[in-house]
């Protein structure tokens, strides 16, 4: 391990991925005006460039938190280019890259929605992943967080789908009550179980890491980080609530247009 410094951004590779986000949302828009279908007309775009995130950065998160495994935490801590484990961590801080990019992206139209379809929460939101992200990149520590965050990605897929089923008009059909199962699991396990095994992992085992010499990190942007990764943990809580109350809605969708009998 050495010591923790600010490396900064590589500005142009960040911006060079925003373009093609932004090429990859111009040509799902031209698709999509030709949908008979006003909510996909209007932010279908939007939702299918959030699909190929979520799938990228699952899949990214998938393979590298479980390279991570087999890693001592020492290199779970810090990207040392000095360490023969420092693939992973690279690996990582490039697949940041695209997520901070389509983040950006995403923020971008968010601004030309406000405040009609967008509200100051989703602005918020991604500003503020937006400065996270940047700050651990920046600094190049914690690699195996920023792995699991990407495979929290994993729930936004049959959330996405959800959206698509609900514009289609299929809010009562059995593919949509099968889709809210499919994402209170995956939420459950990667946002919850997982996260939270990660929250501890990182407070109990990489911040004496992290703190102590010779990485001696800044306190202020490790902090920082922490803060906010074990607040969105909470916040995950919250969510699960609403969702499994949402998921478990029994017999809420139709079959072949009867309505589901009511229960006595």
């Amino acid at each position: 391990m050495k010591a923790v410094e600010f490396h900064g951004l590589d500005l142009r590779l960040a911006l060079g991925l925003f373009i093609c986000w932004e090429g990859l949302h111009q040509l799902a828009r031209r698709a999509c005006r030709t949908s008979k279908c006003a909510p996909i007309r209007e932010t279908g775009a939007t939702y299918l460039c959030s699909m190929l995130n979520a799938l990228w950065c699952t899949f990214a998160g998938l393979y590298l938190s479980k390279a991570f495994l087999d890693m001592p935490d020492e290199s779970r801590a810090q990207l040392d280019r000095d360490d023969p484990n420092s693939w992973a961590a690279v690996w990582v801080k490039g697949a940041a890259y695209g997520f901070l990019s389509w983040l950006a992206m995403d923020l971008l139209h968010c601004f030309e929605k406000y405040p009609h379809n967008v509200g100051l929460d989703a602005l918020a939101h991604h500003g503020g992943f937006i400065f996270l992200t940047s700050m651990q990149m920046s600094y190049e520590i914690m690699p195996v967080v920023a792995a699991w965050l990407l495979l929290g990605e994993l729930s936004t897929i049959p959330l996405n789908v959800r959206w698509f089923l609900i514009s289609y008009g299929k809010g009562d059909s059995l593919a949509l009550f099968l889709t809210n199962l499919t994402f209170a699991v995956s939420f459950l396990v990667v946002r919850v179980i997982f996260y939270w095994r990660g929250v501890a992992h990182m407070l109990f085992s990489l911040r004496p890491l992290l703190i102590g010499q010779p990485c001696d990190a800044p306190r202020v942007p490790l902090y920082i980080l922490m803060c906010a990764v074990t607040a969105a943990g909470f916040l995950n809580l919250w969510w699960m609530n609403k969702i499994l109350r949402m998921a478990l809605r029994v017999g809420k969708y139709k079959k072949k247009g009867k309505p589901a009998r009511k229960k006595r």
